[in-house]
């Protein structure tokens, strides 16, 4: 009998990006719903407008983080852990059988929320085409 036939099938590199992507979106609405709160909270005379284009941007990131999660269970994949830590976000996930781990460092982990942040407010994202194409084609 062929060992490989009952191997799990390592995730694909798609399915790489939907886990960090799954991972990351939950720290971007935190990002969002701190920054609403600020503004709420500021001295500004009309918070809010601003506080608008916040809600509608986690509403973006909100709908997204739904499909993915359903897209998560079509493909059978599950992150079974994760954990923030002052020098990255570790997790734990399985896809299709396969158990693996993820760990992102704390300066991407900001650097991807950044990111994020600008897609969903309505920046132009052609500008940081440069800096990391891949990250601007996963997006």
């Amino acid at each position: 009998m062929d060992p490989s036939v009952n191997r799990p099938q390592l995730p694909s590199h798609q399915e790489l990006s939907m886990i960090k992507e799954y991972l990351l979106l939950p720290l971007v609405l935190s990002v969002f719903e701190r920054d609403a709160r600020y503004v709420r909270e500021s001295p500004i005379k009309t918070p809010d407008p601003y506080i608008k284009v916040i809600h509608r941007a986690m509403d973006q990131a909100s709908g997204e983080w739904t499909r993915l999660r359903a897209e998560f269970r079509r493909r059978g994949i599950q992150v079974t852990w994760q954990k923030l830590e002052p020098e990255g976000l570790y997790a734990s996930y399985l896809c299709r059988g396969y158990s693996g781990s993820m760990r992102l460092l704390i300066r991407l982990v900001k650097s991807e929320i950044e990111i994020r942040l600008r897609k969903y407010l309505g920046e132009d994202m052609t500008c940081y085409r440069d800096l990391n194409q891949d990250v601007i084609d996963r997006l």
